[in-house]
C-alpha cells in the first residue's frame, strides 16, 4: 500500500528577496520536522517564482538538510533555464529520510548561474508531510 500523510509541516512563505547571483544562498526555512522512526520519510515541497538578474542563463534550485548552504542536499537540483528579468516559476519536490529528529531543519536555496546583477524571488514557499 502507499505512503500515507502523517503529519504537516508549513508551509513557510516569503517576498521579495534578493538573490546572492552566482552565489547559492537560503531563501526560506521550514524548522521543527519531527520525525520519529528510521521507516518515515520527509516529503519537501513547493515553488519559487523569480525574476533573475542581469545576464542569468539558469537558477538552481536545491533544498538543504540544515540551516545554511552548507547542509546535507535532499534530492536532486532543480535547474530552469532563465531569461534575465523574464518572471520564472519554478516548482520542485524532494523526498528524504533523515531518521529520527526532534526537529529537522529543511532550507530552499536559489543560484544564479552567469548574472552579472543579483535577481528578486518575488515568492516562494516550502512545506513538508511526513509519511510513513
Amino acid at each position: 500500500m502507499g505512503q500515507s500523510p502523517i503529519n504537516s509541516f508549513g508551509p513557510v512563505y516569503v517576498t521579495a528577496v534578493t538573490t546572492a547571483g552566482q552565489t547559492e544562498k537560503v531563501i526560506a526555512t521550514l524548522t521543527g520536522i519531527a520525525v520519529d522512526s528510521t521507516q518515515k520519510n520527509v516529503n519537501i515541497q513547493g515553488f519559487v517564482n523569480i525574476t533573475p538578474g542581469t545576464a542569468a542563463v539558469a537558477c538552481i534550485i536545491k533544498v538543504r538538510r540544515g540551516t545554511t548552504t552548507s547542509g546535507t542536499q535532499v534530492g536532486t537540483s532543480e535547474n530552469s533555464i532563465a531569461v534575465a528579468t523574464d518572471n520564472l516559476t519554478i516548482p520542485y519536490f524532494v523526498n528524504d529520510n533523515p531518521g529520527p529528529s526532534d526537529g529537522a531543519t529543511y532550507v530552499l536555496t536559489v543560484t544564479e548561474t552567469s548574472a552579472s546583477a543579483d535577481g528578486t524571488v518575488n515568492e516562494a514557499s516550502i512545506w513538508a508531510l511526513v509519511t510513513q
